[in-house]
């Protein structure tokens, strides 16, 4: 696997008005990795999100993605905003949400090839939507419609894959099983969530950015709750743990050694 970062930032801040929002920003994320930004409201996570999408520009510093400028990665990027804007009276169904994905990848005028049916059907299969794909998008539940926003995101073949927020909206069986998706994803790309959600963050990701004007990184997944909130200020909060995530005998807590990105 390569060493390039699939997603750098170096001396990055950015200011709205008086309000410095991000302020000398480094961070670096692998090739397959699963990062988790958890931070407070306020503290600059949907910036720098839109920082790594290219839809703003730092006033300092550099953002690269995939080794390019963000606007050059684009059609690499997939992203998942934290609440689906669309009239829940009109008529489009499941598949051809996901199908609109691939519409941006290939441009409005282009038919569907073969391939393209593949990549959706795949993506559907995925994200066990099979059984749904007729059905209308405001007939959906929470959970399914989410599913299908990430469906979405997938049929561009991104090389990375942002989330906002995925859960917000979901209660936490369901949310674990948005989760347990993701994890399964995260085998075939770079995954970035952003999260209140500790219990997210210690269950499945692979690395933790603490986002709060600056950040601060931990390579683990093993973040405690107090230490991320004394330090860092970040107010998290804990999902219900799934069964196979309860200690077991000799379970012993881990040292969090978090330390600002460079």
């Amino acid at each position: 696997m390569s060493d390039t970062p699939i997603i750098e930032l170096e001396g990055v801040s950015k200011t709205f008005g008086y309000n410095a929002v991000l302020e000398d920003v480094n961070l670096r994320v692998a090739p397959g990795e699963f990062l988790g930004i958890i931070g407070p409201n306020g503290g600059g996570k949907t910036v720098l999100l839109r920082l790594i999408l290219g839809l703003i520009a730092p006033d300092k510093g550099l953002v690269r993605v995939l080794g390019r400028a963000p606007d050059e990665a684009r059609g690499k990027v997939g992203y998942v905003p934290q609440f689906a804007r669309f009239d829940a009276e009109f008529p489009i169904s499941v598949i051809d949400a996901v199908r609109s994905g691939r519409v941006a990848r290939k441009g409005l005028l282009r038919r569907f090839s073969a391939a393209d049916h593949k990549v959706v059907d795949e993506a559907l299969s995925s994200l066990h939507l099979k059984d749904l794909v007729d059905r209308q998008l405001g007939k959906l539940s929470g959970g399914q419609l989410q599913r299908v926003m990430i469906a979405r995101a997938l049929v561009c073949e991104p090389s990375v894959l942002l989330l906002d927020e995925p859960t917000a909206s979901l209660d936490p069986e369901i949310g674990h099983g948005v989760y347990e998706l993701l994890a399964e994803l995260s085998h075939r790309m770079t995954l970035v969530i952003v999260s209140h959600d500790i219990g997210v963050v210690s269950g499945y990701v692979t690395s933790v950015a603490c986002v709060n004007r600056r950040v601060f990184y931990h390579p683990t997944s093993d973040v405690p709750r107090d230490l991320v909130e004394q330090l860092y200020h970040c107010p998290v909060h804990f999902m219900p743990p799934r069964p196979s995530d309860l200690p077991g005998p000799g379970h012993a807590d881990h040292a969090c050694h978090c330390q600002e990105s460079k």
